[in-house]
């Protein structure tokens, strides 16, 4: 075959290779990124609503009244950089930052992410805000 670019010659194993890599690639990809695990569901001390309980439980061992709110997060801690052990708040919903995967997902423990269930699962952060849970908001 003839690159139309290049003039050159393309070996058709050559294509064929490329398009094994690219496929691999890909598949490795999607692997990365559908996995969700299932980790757990409502813990008994919780509300219905309760991804903010969850992520209280997780980090501090205990049920923050106040975090039950997904919308006190940003108001209770001081704003960061999206890293590990960072929250990720929204009105309406919280989850844990675990790791970095590309661009703006990240892995994350996310309570009460659907049917009643705790998955680590890939997320997008965008629309989020990300807030360090072990600085507070300085208060006046």
């Amino acid at each position: 075959m003839m690159d139309e670019e290049t003039g050159r010659s393309i070996s058709l194993a050559a294509l064929v290779a490329l398009a094994l890599i690219i496929a691999l690639g890909f598949y490795f990809l999607m692997l990365a990124v559908a996995h969700a695990e299932v980790v757990g569901s409502r813990p008994s001390e919780c509300p219905r609503r309760y991804c903010g309980c969850a992520i209280s439980l997780r980090l501090f061992n205990k049920v923050i009244p106040p975090l039950n709110l997904a919308a006190n997060w940003p108001k209770v801690f001081s704003r960061a950089a999206p890293a590990p052990g960072r929250v990720a708040a929204r009105p309406g919903h919280v989850m844990l930052l675990l790791y970095h995967v590309r661009g703006r997902e990240w892995m994350s423990y996310d309570p009460n992410s659907g049917k009643g269930l705790t998955r680590e699962h890939v997320r997008s952060i965008a629309g989020f805000t990300i807030v360090n849970p072990y600085v507070r908001v300085a208060t006046r």
